[in-house]
């Protein structure tokens, strides 16, 4: 996959992470990733992944208010948002284990 290259002005200090995500709906070609921010630190980066995560989920949840895990994650597999962090070093992020963890966070939740 051939990427599109960021251009900063003169004088601008490219920060260490950046943040995408594509739609899972769409073909992750060079239009579909968006942008979701830049970062010095690995610990924001994660975070900002944790964020796309969380509201494409609960998104899906709003559609749906009555899935159970499964079915959400199955919504998530097909309409998701997925993040990617780029730069080095590399993040240790998996994507898997943090959708699963923020699934079970949610359905818990509807079911108390």
């Amino acid at each position: 996959m051939s990427t599109i290259p960021v251009v900063y002005p003169p004088g601008a200090v490219k920060k260490r992470y950046t943040v995408s995500c594509y739609d899972r709906w769409e073909y992750p070609d060079d239009e579909a990733w968006i942008d979701q921010g830049e970062f010095d630190v690995a610990s924001e980066a994660i975070a900002c992944a944790n964020r796309v995560i969380r509201k494409s989920l609960e998104h899906l949840r709003q559609q749906k208010p009555k899935a159970d895990a499964q079915e959400l994650l199955n919504q998530y597999h097909h309409f998701g948002e997925v993040p990617v962090i780029r730069g080095e070093p590399k993040v240790p992020f998996d994507t898997r284990r943090t959708v699963a963890w923020h699934i079970r966070q949610i359905t818990s939740a509807a079911a108390r």
